[in-house]
């Protein structure tokens, strides 16, 4: 008994004689990082990225819709669509990532646009809603204000550049609530209003 507490004695008086030598630097690479000295690692990251397929009669007749409804191709060869709303005309908007705000429109009652503007360009622009006739557009730190009468939008009003940034998550969401006030998702994607690989398609009842 005396030899295993003399054995641990003589190890603890090591160890503080070892720690006592030690550099201060040596410490330094032990503390968590700051602002000014940032810590660097490698991850290895792995993205499955399906394969694109033409949106052809057959796929569109895959379309999983309630019952009542049928599904068809409404416009195609967006770039990029992002978020999709349809004003009170049934005239539809579509953000995509190219900085475009389009409008859409079936103007012969055959369920297939022919009509395809332009209504606004805004870097980073990805979400808007619709109150009234005035559409709300949100980039990354603005809110911009538009009238729209004919579908085409007048000149957009700045209401807000004070929204924080989005680092590696750009993507705002936004929605007007029922009290007239803002709600701003930052970083964060709903589900897809069946705008997706540049073709939109549109679900009526039959």
């Amino acid at each position: 008994m005396k030899n295993i507490i003399y054995t641990i004695s003589l190890v603890s008086i090591a160890s503080i004689l070892v720690l006592a030598c030690v550099d201060d630097d040596f410490w330094d690479t032990l503390i968590p990082e700051t602002n000014e000295n940032t810590t660097q690692a490698q991850n290895n990251t792995y993205v499955f990225i399906p394969a694109l397929l033409d949106a052809n009669d057959e796929r569109v007749q895959q379309l999983s819709v309630p019952n009542g409804f049928q599904g068809q191709k409404f416009a195609e060869d967006i770039a990029e669509p992002r978020m999709m709303r349809a004003n009170s005309t049934g005239q539809i908007y579509v953000a995509n990532r190219a900085g475009e705000v389009l409008l859409l429109e079936d103007t012969n009652g055959d369920g297939i646009t022919n009509r395809r503007d332009v209504v606004a360009k805004f870097t980073d622009i990805h979400d808007f809603t619709i109150s009234g006739s005035l559409l709300y557009m949100i980039p990354i730190k603005e809110i911009y204000r538009s009238e729209y009468g004919d579908g085409t939008l007048g000149s957009p009003t700045l209401l807000t550049s004070l929204l924080p940034g989005g680092g590696q998550h750009p993507n705002r969401t936004l929605e007007i609530g029922p009290d007239g006030m803002f709600y701003i998702l930052p970083g964060t994607q709903p589900p897809p209003r069946y705008a997706t690989n540049g073709v939109i398609y549109i679900v009526t009842h039959q």
